[in-house]
């Protein structure tokens, strides 16, 4: 892109990065690319390539404020994952349908929009396979082809198909770029909201077979306190390319406790992948204190790790026979209570009572065991390389 356009972009990314609630939405923005296309006639978001084609004429002829909502226009496309949400529908009308959903979320949180960009109120907080239908039999009341598009953004998604290693992906960054904002988008109630699509798509992500540092990192983001700062950036996350937000006070989760299975039934494959993602949990979340508890018929090990300690390797047989009990056991007499236990486990085991503290069980080659309560990840034999 020429100087002018990439400061032009740069000065809208950094508009948006500011505003409320609209900090998840800029993070986005920033996994894009940007390409000066002078056949377009505004802009226009291509998902199958991760960029946006901007026609350098119009958007430099946008004000600040036109141009950060622009970009916003097209980051909550991506965001909403309305390229692949398509389907068998008609392309034109489903981009019809996705910019007036776009365009009223924008003016519910006070955007200034460009000239000319719809917004129909009847479909503020609507989610656009709702807005589609209405429109599709509205237009066959009329009896009437497609109307021109005449918004300024125009026929502004590319719709492609993903492959399902790119559709994991784009669903890892949504769900990450969502948890890095206290607030959701849409404050719309009841059925048909696109805030209400929005949490179904970070659900569908969740309950398939998820990679069990995506399900901590929501535990991590749902439990830890303090204030967040959009304002001013965390330079060490900046430094990594993640723009995430600085902390006003020391929000780390106050104990994690780890339950490690080392009865007969578990290999020293798996028991070496325990071991290892522990310390992982440990690195990626530093929380003020790690409990990691070994045990079989009883506790054979309780290891406490606080932030400054080395995550040594530890010394830990694998013999016996498999309960659960001596750990809730533990937990219910302590007051040093987890704010979340993880357990790794093939779950051949009979199961506590809901403790009063969630539960993460990363179930080892056992894809048919269902948890009665907490979340489940399962891991296979491709996960811990046996």
């Amino acid at each position: 892109m020429n100087q002018t356009l990439q400061e032009k972009v740069n000065k809208a990314k950094i508009l948006l990065l500011k505003k409320k609630h609209f900090a998840f939405i800029s993070s986005m923005l920033y996994k894009l690319n940007y390409v000066e296309d002078l056949h377009t006639p505004s802009m226009h978001y291509d998902g199958a390539n991760s960029c946006i084609h901007l026609n350098p004429k119009w958007f430099e002829s946008l004000s600040d404020q036109e141009a950060c909502s622009a970009l916003a226009h097209e980051a909550l496309h991506y965001a909403l994952q309305h390229d692949i949400r398509k389907g068998n529908r008609n392309p034109e009308l489903y981009n019809k349908a996705a910019d007036h959903v776009v365009n009223n979320i924008l003016m519910d949180y006070g955007f200034e929009l460009p000239a000319d960009v719809p917004v129909d109120r009847r479909f503020q907080n609507k989610t656009t396979e709702y807005v589609y239908k209405l429109m599709e039999e509205e237009q066959k009341d009329k009896d009437q082809q497609n109307d021109p598009d005449q918004s300024p953004f125009g026929s502004d998604i590319q719709f492609h198909t993903p492959t399902a290693q790119q559709q994991f992906k784009r669903d890892r960054e949504t769900l990450a770029a969502n948890q890095n904002d206290e607030s959701t988008l849409g404050k719309g109630k009841g059925i048909g909201t696109e805030s209400e699509t929005f949490s179904e798509l970070f659900k569908n992500i969740l309950d398939g077979k998820q990679n069990w540092r995506d399900i901590l990192l929501e535990y991590v983001n749902e439990k830890s306190q303090g204030d967040r700062d959009w304002q001013n950036l965390d330079r060490r996350m900046l430094q990594l390319g993640y723009y995430m937000p600085d902390t006003k006070t020391d929000n780390r989760i106050d104990r994690i406790a780890v339950a490690i299975d080392i009865s007969g039934s578990v290999t020293y494959d798996q028991l070496d992948y325990f071991l290892r993602e522990t310390k992982t949990i440990k690195n990626n979340t530093n929380p003020k204190v790690l409990d990691v508890v070994s045990f079989n018929t009883e506790i054979t090990g309780l290891f406490s790790f606080e932030e400054d300690d080395a995550f040594d390797d530890l010394n830990i047989e694998i013999d016996g026979g498999t309960s659960l009990d001596p750990v809730w056991n533990h937990y219910g007499k302590t007051e040093n209570k987890p704010t979340f236990l993880i357990v790794f486990s093939d779950m051949y085991v009979s199961i506590p009572p809901k403790p009063d503290y969630e539960v993460i069980w990363c179930v080892v080659d056992n894809p048919k065991w269902k948890p009665p309560y907490g979340k489940a990840i399962y891991i296979n034999e491709e996960d811990y390389g046996a």
